[in-house]
């Protein structure tokens, strides 16, 4: 198990929601409003701290055996947007508190979320969205991994790429 390199360095907040809201352009307004009001309560209630923009890509959580190993380091998250690639079969993201490139089977402990991806019920013309926010950060403390599995409680990563979900990670010093 080698360790993780370093989550990216923060930035002034204001280059971070430019991305965010280029990431969001085809998004649905719902998830547009929910990232400007998580913009609005840092800047006046948590003193507008810098932050740190993390995309991510389908093609990058399902990668065999390790997911995507996005950094190792003490950080808070506080939102992610994660939109389903296709109307294809069910996934879960699941994000792992893990600073080596060990393998997702010896991860039960680490899990700390698994975000259904449930696309297959999506109407024509529909996104299949997610977003989560977490106004006062979810605390991670030895790094961040990735990985679009194939059910809530299992390690399995997904075969298909149409299964994984593109995205982004807003989160900053801890």
């Amino acid at each position: 198990m080698a360790p993780l390199s370093a989550l990216a360095t923060v930035e002034a907040s204001n280059k971070v929601w430019e991305k965010a809201k280029a990431a969001l352009a085809n998004a649905s307004p719902f998830s547009q409003q929910q990232f400007k009001q998580l913009k609005l309560w840092l800047s006046t209630y948590k003193g507008n701290p810098d932050l740190r923009f993390t995309p991510f890509s389908g093609a990058d959580v399902i990668v065999a055996a390790n997911g995507h190993p996005v950094g190792a380091g003490l950080t808070k998250i506080y939102g992610i947007y994660a939109c389903k690639r296709a109307d294809a079969t069910a996934s879960y993201l699941k994000l792992f508190d893990e600073g080596t490139d060990a393998a997702l089977s010896g991860l039960t402990a680490d899990v700390r979320l698994a975000i259904p991806m449930l696309g297959a019920s999506v109407a024509k013309g529909e996104r299949s969205e997610t977003v989560l926010i977490r106004p006062n950060g979810l605390a991670i403390a030895v790094g961040i991994r990735l990985a679009s599995v194939t059910t809530s409680d299992g390690l399995t990563i997904s075969a298909v790429a149409d299964d994984a979900s593109d995205g982004f990670i807003i989160s900053g010093p801890a």
